[in-house]
């Protein structure tokens, strides 16, 4: 089963987290469209800001963990650790994530799993296929699963 069928069997977007590189301010603004509740969780104030511009909600890197309760979908594009153990418990039970960043991207994969968290690695996934759109590519693929999604519910 290939990557976008996995995540049409299971992705179920109530909230997304989402860092605001490229990919994330692509993929951010869309899934906002579609009335997703995007948060944004950005170390810098100035990617928080535009966040906030695009109609998404900014919040500090930092608090990640204190805000995960509220998230059943991440979606990582921060090639660093920063979905940690201490982030994925506090996750909803079951939730999705799937890491888009560069290698070496940013989920513990270890604990996402015996966390019972669906972790799907698509490291630099973006760059791989379509480095000058990567954003835009990501997004419509989102966006088809969605309405597909919708369809089927």
């Amino acid at each position: 089963m290939n990557f976008y069928k996995q995540v049409v069997k299971i992705i179920d977007i109530d909230r997304v987290f989402s860092s605001l590189n490229p990919v994330g301010q692509a993929l951010g603004a869309r899934l906002a469209a579609l009335g997703a509740n995007v948060t944004v969780c950005a170390r810098r104030a100035e990617q928080r800001a535009l966040a906030e511009s695009l109609g998404l909600r900014g919040a500090e890197l930092a608090r990640l963990a204190v805000l995960a309760p509220a998230f059943d979908t991440v979606v990582n594009t921060i090639p660093a650790p920063v979905l940690t153990e201490p982030v994925l418990a506090a996750l909803r039970p079951g939730s999705l994530i799937v890491d888009l960043a560069s290698k070496p991207g940013g989920t513990d994969f270890a604990a996402a799993q015996r966390l019972g968290c669906k972790a799907i690695h698509a490291l630099s996934l973006p760059a791989a296929c379509a480095p000058d759109t990567a954003g835009e590519a990501v997004a419509r693929t989102v966006l088809t699963i969605l309405r597909e999604r919708e369809e089927h519910t």
